[in-house]
């Protein structure tokens, strides 16, 4: 899976972060949902900035971006993180769906 981050997204992560000491985490929220396969996209701050050993990464820069090897089923292979700056949130999307259009940190 890879994660294109838009120059919006990048200038507004690079804002609230340091990425020499913090990346975001993917994770597919199914608290509340139902069921595993019922869930919301989020994005998570991390105080580090290696994967895990269960995780991969998605995305490199401007900020890392990992995802829990075993829910890579529910993304498609390439996705676009972008920003809107009138809404001030984030919207994970892929060329077919909007996964999340208002993911905030």
């Amino acid at each position: 899976m890879n994660i294109t981050i838009t120059e919006r997204a990048a200038d507004k992560l690079l804002s609230t972060m340091d990425p020499q000491s913090t990346a975001l985490k993917l994770l597919y929220d199914t608290d509340g949902c139902g069921c595993a396969v019922n869930g919301v996209p989020m994005l998570y701050p991390l105080d580090r900035t290696e994967p895990a050993e269960e995780e991969e990464t998605a995305a490199a820069a401007p900020v890392a971006i990992f995802f829990e090897t075993r829910q890579k089923v529910f993304f498609e292979e390439q996705l676009t993180l972008d920003f809107h700056p009138e809404k001030k949130v984030f919207v994970l999307k892929s060329d077919n769906q909007y996964y999340n259009p208002s993911i905030s940190l």
